[in-house]
């Protein structure tokens, strides 16, 4: 990291303000270490500066009690030498002993060893007072033996005791300078160690001060505007922008929450979008400038699967914005990547569209998107499981080379769910607009129908009255049955697309369908018809001839697809949630893998003479009372289809 970038980052000051904090409190501890074995040393010192001043006090006195009361014969002088110059001696040696400490430092014997590091030096003061003390105690010294003479036998103590009284005075002096001297250096020590630590405390409550100051301007203030900010995005400002200031860490705080709101903003008009768009054209236009934003996408469409999974086809794009002129044409499928895409059902990244192209002649699609320039391209399938009508595959494609950057392709990973359930959804609004307006033209053609197929039947019941040859009546009975399939045809259409009208009222669905099961095994005795369930009272709200007809529609279909021999089984049960559970399920052949997802649409039959509006109807009629239908198909087990009725609320 460069030099200016550290400085500036919150965590190297901070780190600076707590490492300067730490130097403090060690100096101030040492400083008080020091301190401690200074006080050590001065009492040590002024220990042997008071034995001096007693000493020399104390030979001064002697000095005078011997003059004052001198020997007059032997026998008292010896005495006085047993007494007088014991003592003398005793004090000589204590002025040595001590002396010799001051000159050569040496008091280790007093005081604990010192650190060299933290020794204290005494004054100036000190050292001239010591030099002074060892120079008259050196004088005093030699006068003293020189006054008691060579004859250690026979001392001169009276010279002795002269000697004391008249030199006392600057040997007083000079222990006394001594021990002056020592209090004015512990006076000055203390001095400088309260100005240290005054220094110390000060330096500590300021680098504090400062630390405590750095902290709330550039964390907390930044910090709670940050907060400010996810608060107004919480109450769905995205487009809330902070300013990036403060320290690098903040910085960098505050860029990723622009990059989170300008991605919410994203979000936020990508599903109003998704939500607004009526046909896939619609969406097409309303996504190619944000995600040219997002991806630098240069080519966004929908590539559309045929019914027969044999090729696929461009329904709709833009490339740089705009809308091709060149006309739709049909691709490969098998052995591509769409297929695979769709095989798999998850996004997929191509990262070198030419390279690919160029190792695999039958990628077509991707061929024709190389041909136009792009480089990269993510495929976004819509398959049956995200409700999509039919197959297909949503492509987003740009020039600019190099892979999408881990945090794009996380967000487009959050965001595949939600587009490919979008698309699918508007796809199906396609496909059900596009249904529905079949469905009022065929209801229009079938209303205006109804009158001439009437007179046509009622012509082919007069011509079935009339002697007729053989082969003409076969063929009028013939032209009478299906002018019939064609009215009950016309029947359902216009019923399907009539508006329904429910008589909801509290019913017994346990009772109604025991009574349909009875009527219906009298009107077809074949294949068996089953009811299984316990014989309790299963409420709902609903329309008794409504779901009456839901029962024969489910009914006739299990029995057109059942075996002559096998039966069909009614069964209900309520689950877990107390939602009353009806199956009806037959052992023939199952539903086309490819009508499952489209069964239950208008127009979409697996019977050759079905007209495809019989589930369609039933659906309508359980969509209106908050039933749902579900349908599994198998060949080991059949068809069996389930409908949940919600519970009755009380």
């Amino acid at each position: 990291m460069p030099l200016p970038a550290r400085n500036s980052s919150l965590g190297f000051q901070v780190s600076a303000a707590f490492v300067a904090l730490i130097l403090l409190f060690i100096a101030a501890g040492l400083h008080a270490l020091g301190a401690f074995q200074r006080q050590l040393v001065y009492d040590a010192l002024t220990d042997s500066a008071s034995r001096l001043e007693l000493a020399a006090e104390r030979m001064h006195v002697q000095g005078m009690n011997y003059k004052r009361f001198a020997p007059r014969d032997y026998p008292t002088y010896y005495r006085d030498l047993e007494l007088y110059y014991r003592d003398l001696m005793d004090y000589v040696a204590t002025f040595d002993n001590e002396v010799g400490r001051f000159r050569d430092h040496a008091f280790t014997d007093a005081i604990p060893a010192l650190l060299p590091w933290i020794t204290p030096r005494v004054g100036i003061e000190v050292e001239h007072a010591i030099d002074r003390l060892s120079e008259v105690w050196d004088d005093y010294r030699a006068a003293l033996f020189a006054a008691l003479g060579d004859d250690l036998e026979e001392p001169r103590l009276e010279y002795a005791a002269e000697h004391s009284m008249a030199a006392h005075q600057q040997l007083s002096n000079a222990t006394h300078a001594l021990s002056w001297a020592l209090r004015a250096w512990s006076e000055r020590t203390y001095r400088a160690m309260l100005t240290a630590t005054t220094v110390v405390a000060v330096l500590i409550a300021l680098i504090a001060l400062l630390l405590l100051v750095v902290l709330q301007q550039r964390v907390l203030a930044p910090l709670r505007t940050t907060i400010d900010g996810m608060r107004r995005i919480a109450q769905g400002d995205f487009g809330y922008r902070l300013s990036i200031t403060g320290s690098a860490e903040l910085r960098g705080l505050t860029t990723r929450f622009n990059q989170l709101s300008a991605r919410l903003a994203l979000l936020q008009r990508l599903i109003d979008r998704l939500q607004q768009g009526k046909d896939l054209d619609d969406l097409i236009d309303g996504l190619k400038d944000d995600f040219k934003a997002l991806l630098g996408c240069d080519w966004v469409g929908v590539v559309v699967i045929d019914s027969t999974r044999s090729g696929a086809r461009i329904e709709t794009c833009r490339i740089d914005g705009a809308r091709p002129r060149t006309s739709p044409r049909l691709f490969r499928l098998h052995g591509t990547l769409l297929e695979h895409a769709l095989e798999h059902g998850d996004p997929l990244e191509i990262d070198d569209i030419p390279a690919e192209t160029a190792a695999n002649p039958e990628y077509e699609f991707l061929a024709h998107l190389a041909a136009q320039g792009m480089r990269e391209a993510l495929l976004l399938p819509l398959t049956p499981q995200t409700g999509a009508p039919l197959p297909a595959v949503v492509v987003l494609a740009r020039r600019a080379p190099g892979r999408l950057e881990p945090e794009q392709r996380g967000f487009l990973g959050n965001l595949a769910q939600l587009m490919t359930h979008s698309f699918a959804r508007t796809a199906r609004l396609a496909e059900q607009q596009r249904l529905a307006t079949v469905g009022e033209f065929v209801a229009a053609i079938a209303h205006e129908l109804r009158t001439p197929i009437s007179t046509v039947a009622m012509a082919f019941r007069h011509l079935e009255q009339q002697p007729l040859a053989e082969r003409t009546r076969q063929r009028v009975m013939l032209g009478a049955e299906e002018t019939t399939r064609m009215g009950r045809l016309l029947d359902d259409i216009l019923r399907y697309a009539r508006p329904l009208r429910l008589e909801l009222v509290e019913l017994d669905v346990h009772a109604l369908l025991a009574r349909f099961v009875a009527d219906y095994r009298i009107a077809h005795p074949q294949p068996p018809l089953v009811l299984e369930t316990e014989q309790q009272p299963r409420l709902l709200l609903g329309d008794p001839d409504r779901l009456r007809q839901i029962f024969t529609n489910l009914t006739d279909n299990a029995r057109e697809a059942s075996p002559p021999d096998a039966a069909i089984h009614w069964r209900i049960t309520t689950n877990a949630e107390d939602e009353i559970v009806l199956e009806v399920h037959n052992q023939g052949d199952p539903i086309p893998e490819a009508l499952r997802a489209r069964i239950l649409d208008p127009f979409v039959s697996g019977k050759p003479q079905g007209t495809g509006l019989g589930l369609a109807i039933v659906a309508r009629l359980l969509e209106q009372h908050g039933a749902q239908l579900a349908i599994d198909s198998s060949l080991a087990h059949g068809t069996r289809m389930r409908v949940t009725f919600p519970p009755l609320a009380h």
